[in-house]
């Protein structure tokens, strides 16, 4: 929420190692709700390994490259400890890149729920209270 201008529109990309999910741009909205439910596989055997969860919001641009609004990075690994249970609940403030040029300063914040599920395993569907 509080993305410049009136004209974004924003998608958040997830990215875990070689993982990536993307959710759909929200046209013209600077609170956009994505609602998305993304999955990545995970190397339980690789797991004190595993990088920190980077979510980065851009404008999505038609006409080349989407701009950069900013980005934040969850460490999840307290999911894997509690199995189907939500252990990230929270809002994140997205914060700058060092590695991205942006032409205004990086304001907002992304809401974010994450759980673990080992494969197989049955997931009600049920999201934490918000």
């Amino acid at each position: 929420s509080g993305l410049r201008g009136s004209g974004s529109d924003p998608l958040a990309i997830f990215k875990l190692g070689k993982s990536k999910f993307e959710t759909h741009s929200v046209d013209s909205n600077i609170n956009p709700d994505w609602f998305a439910l993304g999955k990545v596989k995970v190397d339980l055997e690789q797991k004190e390994e595993l990088p920190a969860l980077i979510c980065t919001v851009e404008d999505k641009d038609s006409m080349g490259f989407n701009d950069f609004l900013g980005r934040v990075e969850i460490a999840w690994g307290e999911c894997l400890k509690n199995p189907g249970q939500w252990k990230i609940n929270n809002e994140f403030v997205l914060q700058p890149d060092e590695g991205k040029k942006t032409d205004n300063p990086v304001t907002g914040k992304i809401y974010a729920q994450i759980k673990f599920l080992p494969e197989g395993a049955l997931d009600d569907n049920q999201l934490p209270d918000l």
